[in-house]
């Protein structure tokens, strides 16, 4: 079973790049593994694969820097997008402490648990809270053992445990809708929360008021047919910041998948993303600055262009495997960045992408 926890909680370095790869996409995986350890985003790694499909030409602009948009609710009657909106903030329960989400997605939300006086490089586990009208995403499973356990909540919940021993606790929060939190594996056999901790942290959970989803960036221009999925970010310093986008054929029909991986198996119904990263990138990863304007090393086997932002503090990247370069590096051209290090100038998603880009426009 794979679900978002294990493409959160196990380090890049257990997916290296299938031997078909070159030495670039060796040294450039290594390097994002770097930083990714070095921000405590662990996410899964393996490389993506070229393929042949053709995509309307976007005409190049110049860069523009965004100005700071206040937030304003999203409707969602017929006709307008969802409202892209995280729909409960941080907590804590005994030594406990859930961060506000850093994740949302299509079918849920997540959040760390991190308990005073753990691994200060790992949170002890994840809160994944499903949108309602999602269905338990563990229920489905094949291979998983179901354990009931007392009601949390007034509601029911059980304990998952997978073929491998890994264990998780499922419960429904609303009449339709669930939530899971996930443990961080501590060596064979043995996790970072106890299944007490886990219904500790369960119990404690609660809705609050709705708040917009905020990205460092805004697009005027996104592919057609293709819908935007994830937003995400480094929990603690918010960098890198991470947008997925994928065409609607597989975007709606997998709407309860919360996680597709960041760089998802060649042989997947994934493999066609558009990822977007606003990036503080470790020496060496980029080549050039801000005086060379968008660049596509990878342009004869793969689609990736990026930019320096003003400054040569951050870079904007953009990768799809199916995009060709021109259309590619016309789209990074068109991207207006906010200021990545000011979270306060950092649009809300309903706001930053075209509504055809998102579900239900």
């Amino acid at each position: 079973m794979r679900t978002e926890m294990y493409d959160l909680l196990y380090q890049a370095a257990q997916d290296p790049p299938p031997p078909r790869y070159d030495v670039e996409d060796v040294v450039r995986a290594g390097k994002r593994r770097q930083r990714r350890r070095r921000t405590g985003w662990a996410v899964g790694a393996a490389l993506a694969v070229a393929v042949a499909v053709t995509v309307p030409q976007i005409v190049t602009h110049p860069p523009r820097r965004v100005q700071p948009v206040t937030p304003t609710p999203s409707v969602t009657t017929a006709g307008k997008p969802r409202a892209i909106n995280f729909t409960f903030g941080g907590y804590t329960t005994g030594r406990f402490s859930v961060s506000t989400p850093f994740r949302w997605t299509l079918a849920g939300m997540s959040a760390e648990i991190r308990k005073k006086g753990g691994d200060p490089a790992s949170p002890e586990g994840i809160l994944t809270v499903y949108h309602p009208g999602v269905a338990d995403p563990i229920a489905a499973e094949k291979g998983v053992k179901r354990t009931t356990t007392s009601p949390i909540g007034g509601r029911p919940a059980y304990f998952g445990t997978d073929q491998g021993g890994f264990p998780m606790l499922v419960w429904q929060y609303a009449a339709d809708a669930s939530a899971v939190v996930a443990p961080r594996s501590a060596g064979p056999g043995g996790y970072a929360m106890t299944k007490a901790e886990m219904r500790q942290v369960a119990a404690a959970f609660h809705l609050g008021n709705a708040t917009p989803v905020v990205v460092p960036f805004r697009m005027t221009v996104v592919p057609p047919g293709y819908r935007l999925v994830l937003a995400q970010w480094e929990p603690t310093e918010g960098l890198p910041a991470m947008i997925r986008f994928l065409p609607v054929s597989v975007a709606n029909p997998r709407i309860s998948d919360v996680d597709h991986g960041p760089e998802p198996d060649p042989h997947s119904a994934y493999a066609d993303q558009l990822r977007i990263e606003v990036v503080k990138p470790v020496p060496g990863e980029f080549a050039g600055d801000s005086s060379s304007g968008t660049q596509c090393p990878e342009a004869n086997h793969g689609g990736r262009c990026y930019r320096w932002l003003p400054g040569d503090k951050y870079v904007v990247e953009a990768l799809c495997r199916v995009v060709v370069k021109d259309p590619l590096a016309g789209l990074v051209d068109r991207i207006e960045v906010a200021d990545p290090g000011n979270r306060a100038t950092w649009l809300p998603a309903n706001q930053a992408f075209p509504a055809s880009a998102q579900v239900g426009g």
